[in-house]
Formats: structure tokens, sequence, C-alpha cells
């Protein structure tokens, strides 16, 4: 059987190299360009004149756009939904958790249509139908355990009921298992770790 392969694989040379160097031996002739029949420049137009047209009529005020709204149908909350968002705002990865911080603040001012409310301390408060979102953003530093520490403190004093963060793996990490032990919802991003 190996025998038979190796035939047909020389065979395949053989039949390659033959196809490569042969040559038809024929120099093929030159062609010439076909000739082509003088153009003529076109004729000259003249544009047509315009016509008399009347002045503009007064511009008539039209109703404004309306604002988009936020409507959430029967949605309604007794108290404000708290989000705590933890991000790298110093740090290694600041720059990263600055559009983090950023990025999130301009999707919460797209979804309510309006920008936010500065509540101080580094909080923002948006409007959704009849229920507010506080926005509580916090900076990491890119330590897990400084991580560990903010999402105990937003669980536990600030009553958060969300967590978002954080741009680095390592403090995700940490930050899972918070979330985990305390039932609080999270959304880890963009941290990549592949675990």
């Amino acid at each position: 059987m190996k025998r038979l392969y190796a035939v047909i694989a020389l065979l395949l040379v053989a039949s390659m190299l033959l196809a490569a160097c042969g040559g038809g031996g024929e120099t093929p002739e030159p062609t010439t360009a076909p000739e082509t029949a003088p153009t003529t420049a076109p004729e000259p137009t003249t544009a047509p004149e315009p016509a008399a047209t009347e002045p503009p009529a007064e511009a008539t005020p039209t109703e404004a756009a309306a604002e988009p709204s936020a409507s959430m149908g029967d949605f309604t909350c007794e108290e404000p939904i708290k989000i705590g968002l933890i991000t790298d705002l110093t740090g290694a990865l600041a720059i990263y958790g600055n559009m983090a911080e950023r990025s999130f603040l301009l999707g919460m001012e797209y979804a309510s249509g309006a920008a936010g409310e500065e509540m101080g301390d580094n909080a923002w408060s948006y409007t959704f139908g009849d229920c507010t979102v506080e926005v509580l953003v916090r900076d990491d530093k890119g330590s897990p355990d400084e991580t560990a520490t903010l999402a105990r403190e937003l669980i536990e004093k600030d009553q958060v009921d969300m967590l978002v963060g954080t741009v680095s793996s390592g403090s995700t990490a940490s930050l899972q298992e918070i979330a985990k032990e305390n039932d609080v919802v999270l959304i880890a991003a963009p941290a990549a770790a592949n675990d």
C-alpha cells in the first residue's frame, strides 16, 4: 500500500514538473490598439432663464418636537432603586474606569431621556416614569481589597440593589463573591478574564 502511494506521489510530482517546464515554443505577436474615430466637441448649451418667483412666504411657527419620554408603563417603585458602580477611576486602569463611568452615566441619561441630577459624593439620580434610580460611583483604585471594602459598604450601608463593575478582572473576582454572598445582582463590565 505504501508503494502505491509513493508511485502516485511520484507521478504527481513528475506531471507538475513537466507542466511547469513545458512551453508552447511560440512567441506571441504584439497587438496594436484599434484605431479610434475622431470626436468633435459638443455644442455649448445655454441655461434656461429662471422663471419669476414670488417672494418666500412668511415662516409660520410649527409645534415643537415632542420631548422623548421614558415611558415605563405601569412601572413604579416605592423607594429609589440604588445601583453601586465600582470602577478604577485612579490607578493603572484609570483610562478604562473613567470610560466605564462616563458610558454608564450616559446610558442612564439616554434611557431616562434627561440628564442625571447630581446628588453629591459622586452620586447621580435619574427618573424613569414614577421611579427614581440612584447611581453611586466608587473608585476601587484597581485593588481587589478596595473593591471588596467598597462593595460591602455599598451593600450594607447604602443598601444598593445592584452592583456594576469593575474593569479589573482580579477586582471583579472578589466582587462576584460578595455579590453572591449578599444575593445582590452584579453586572460585571468589562472585566475580561476567562474564568
